[in-house]
This record gives structure tokens, C-alpha cells and sequence, in this order.
């Protein structure tokens, strides 16, 4: 990851923005230390999405929105 945005395609290892075909892992540990974070008035999607454990994690802040649409 390059930044903490959910949005940048950078920090994605399959190089695109996750779309609702896209599962998603957050690792136990990220070298860089940033985390996905979904902003105010930003919308987020997955189709689904694991998040390995402390300290991994996922910020979703006030106004912002996570579409998990698995089966």
C-alpha cells in the first residue's frame, strides 16, 4: 500500500480499486503500516472481505460506506 486510501489502485495487489467480483484480504501485517480507509461521502465495495487479525484493520469513517455482497 502507497496510502491508507480505499480508493487508490496502488494499494491493491490486483491493481484495480476492489469491485463486488473482487475479494478482498487485509493482512496480519503490512509493511508500510497503512490501512484501508473508506472517507465521508466515499463508497467502498467487495465481494467479500477477510481481515487476517490484530493489528489489521479496516476504518470506515462516519458517511462512509463498505458493500460486502457475497452470496
Amino acid at each position: 500500500m502507497v496510502s491508507t486510501s480505499w480508493l487508490n489502485p496502488l494499494n491493491w495487489d490486483c491493481g484495480g480499486v476492489p469491485t463486488t467480483t473482487t475479494d478482498v484480504i487485509i493482512p496480519i501485517s503490512v509493511s508500510t503500516g497503512n490501512y484501508p480507509i473508506i472517507l465521508n461521502g466515499e463508497v467502498g465495495d467487495c465481494r467479500t472481505i477477510e481481515i487476517k487479525g490484530p493489528p489489521s484493520e479496516v476504518e470506515i469513517q462516519d458517511g462512509g460506506t463498505l458493500n460486502v455482497v457475497s452470496p
